[in-house]
Formats: C-alpha cells, sequence, structure tokens
C-alpha cells in the first residue's frame, strides 16, 4: 500500500519525465547553461545541476537514475559521476514533509526542520566531495560538439510515441524493482525482530548511543532504519519519554544515511555503469552524521525549532500522505520542461529539413 498510495503517484511522471529528457538534447542544454555554477562548488559538469534539482525534488532514487543516464550518455566522467551520486540522491520534501513531518509527527514545522537540515547536509558532502580524485582525467566524456542538437537528428513526431513508449517502459521496470526492495527489507526487518537477530545490532548500537545519552529505547528505530528508513522513522515516531532535541537528532540521521533498502536500488540503477557503490556509502554515512548534528544545534539555538519539553508522539503513519496532490507544481515543472526539449528538437529538426 505503501508503494501503490505513495510511490507511484509521486515517482511515476518524474521517472517518464527523465526518459523523455534522456531522449532529446535537454540535459545537454542544461548542461551548459549551469557549467559555470556546478563546476565552481562541486567540481562537476553543468548537467549535474538537473540532477539535483530532480532528486531533491523527487526522492530516493530519482538522483541515481538520472546520473546513471548521465554517465551512459557520457556526460560526465566516471569520478564526476560518483561525485554527484554522492549528494544528488536524496530523500524529497513530499516524503519528509508529508510522510514524516505530517503523517507520523503530525507537525509539518518538524518536516520543514528535518528538510532543511537533510538538504544542507547534502550540499555540504557535495562541496565536501568535490576534491573526491580531483587529479582524475576526465578522457572518458564525448566531446561536446557546439551544435548541440547533433544526437537524434531524425527526431520528429512520427517517433514521438515510440519515444513516450519506451520511456513509460522504463519507468515502470524502475518502480516495480522498487516495489521489490520496499516489501523484501519490510519482511527482512520483520523476520529479524521475530527471530531476535535484530537484537543484536540493538546492543552495538546501544553502546553508541550511551556516549550520547539518548535512551536505549532508539536503538531499535535506527537498526529498522538502517535497513528500511520508512519503517525506522516511523518506530523513532512512536517513542515515548523521550525529548524532540534527541529524537529528531536521530530522525534526521536515519533520514539522511537512507537505509539499505535505498543504497541497494542505487546498486542495482548503475549496474549496468562503471560507477563504484564504494564512495557513494561513505558518502551516505557522512550525510546522515552531517543531517544528525545539524538538526541538534538548530533545535538548539534557535526560537523557531526549539523543542525543549519531553513529549509523548502519539501520531501515527494510518493514511496515506497526499503524494500526488502535493506534487502538482513539480509535475508541472517536469512537463514543461519536457515539453520544451520536444520542441526544440522538433523545431531544429524542421528546421534542417
Amino acid at each position: 500500500m505503501l508503494w501503490v498510495n505513495n510511490v507511484v503517484p509521486s515517482l511515476l511522471p518524474f521517472l517518464i519525465g527523465i526518459e523523455l529528457m534522456k531522449r532529446t538534447n535537454f540535459m545537454q542544454i542544461i548542461g551548459k547553461l549551469l557549467e559555470k555554477i556546478m563546476r565552481p562548488v562541486f567540481n562537476v559538469p553543468g548537467c549535474g545541476a538537473f540532477a539535483l534539482a530532480m532528486g531533491m525534488s523527487s526522492g530516493y532514487p530519482v538522483g541515481s537514475k538520472i546520473v546513471a543516464s548521465l554517465r551512459e550518455e557520457k556526460l560526465c566522467s566516471k569520478v564526476e559521476a560518483e561525485r554527484l551520486l554522492s549528494f544528488t540522491n536524496t530523500s524529497g520534501p513530499i516524503f519528509i514533509v508529508g510522510a514524516v513531518g505530517i503523517g507520523m509527527f503530525g507537525d509539518a514545522k518538524i518536516g520543514l526542520m528535518l528538510l532543511l537540515t537533510h538538504f544542507f547536509s547534502a550540499l555540504l558532502v557535495g562541496v565536501i566531495f568535490r576534491n573526491y580524485k580531483a587529479n582524475s582525467s576526465h578522457t572518458d566524456i564525448v566531446a561536446q560538439k557546439p551544435e548541440v542538437y547533433n544526437n537524434n537528428a531524425s527526431f520528429s513526431l512520427r517517433n514521438l510515441g515510440a519515444m513516450m513508449g519506451e520511456s513509460i517502459k522504463s519507468a515502470i521496470n524502475t518502480l516495480l524493482l522498487i516495489c521489490g526492495y520496499i516489501v523484501f527489507f519490510a519482511v527482512l526487518g520483520d523476520i529479524l525482530q521475530n527471530t531476535g537477530i535484530m537484537h543484536f545490532f540493538q546492543i552495538m548500537i546501544e553502546r553508541f548511543l550511551k556516549l550520547f545519552d539518548v535512551p536505549l529505547d532508539a536503538s531499535n528505530g535506527i537498526a529498522r532504519g538502517i535497513l528500511e528508513v520508512t519503517s525506522g522513522v516511523k518506530a523513532l515516531s512512536s517513542l515515548k519519554n523521550i525529548s524532540y532535541l534527541k529524537l529528531l537528532s536521530v530522525v534526521a540521521f536515519v533520514l539522511g544515511f537512507g537505509g539499505f533498502s535505498v543504497h541497494m536500488q542505487t546498486a542495482s540503477i548503475i549496474a549496468d555503469t562503471d560507477l563504484s557503490l564504494k564512495p557513494y556509502l561513505f558518502a551516505k554515512l557522512l550525510h546522515g552524521i552531517f543531517a544528525s548534528v545539524s538538526a541538534y544545534l538548530l533545535m538548539k539555538y534557535t526560537t523557531f525549532f526549539n523543542w525543549d519539553v519531553v513529549e509523548t508522539f502519539s501520531y501515527h503513519f494510518t493514511t496515506p500522505y497526499p503524494a500526488a496532490s502535493s506534487s502538482n507544481l513539480l509535475l508541472i515543472v517536469v512537463t514543461t520542461l519536457c515539453l520544451t526539449g520536444i520542441g526544440l528538437q522538433l523545431f531544429h529538426t524542421t528546421k534542417k529539413g
């Protein structure tokens, strides 16, 4: 039901849009326009801005899907793609604000705080990873020609239907893959919990929590979140007698790390490329740590996000969050970009003919 009610309506339009843009020259155009911004800040090509924007607006695993497409089209080098992957594959605002903030904690203010720290930490990881293999060569990039429309010169209305069909097929295949991972890791978490195996992981986590004076009850939610982020955050949201300051710092870490369910989705998406998963996993660990520290500092030293009292969270994720309605604006943006890319391609083809 999580997949049907939330994942499909919030991700399918974006995945179709990504495939359409991949089959036009939209990414090349964006790359040329934003090269001066992305190169000095993150040491990646301008087309990486599209992966960053779509990854942050759509959530897992759209960022990794776009990075894999950029690498397959040789619009960035292997090292540049690994840098991009480190900070563009994030959770989205619909999930953090809608599902976590409103659905689980009953407060959009909490969702906004988690969203700000999540995105800030992702950008901070990107800045740090700009020095990752700084001396590597870029010989594996396709030389960019002055005319960005040279590829797909035969594009016409005749093959628009076929292009749309292939885009939908690819998007649905990705969605089915995501569904499989969600179900598998949810069931795996229950099996580990019921057989007592999860208890050993909780003991290891409890030893770490004692260093920061965090209640040991949080160990179960953290262990579940390391496997699958949604079930982990849901378990944490039901904790009692724990301060907002400590609880939300832990939730921020789980959201930043993402969980092995997300990481396995990413691994399957980049499997056909030459990208390594190791720097991505290290980046996600950094993302979780930075998000947790940022959330703690933001709640501790600001008045707007200051929750010092001990509260009991009684909100439960019983109804689907409004994924479809909340993403209307984003759908309009994606649709406009797709139509713009197709229109430019048609205009150029007609002009050449």
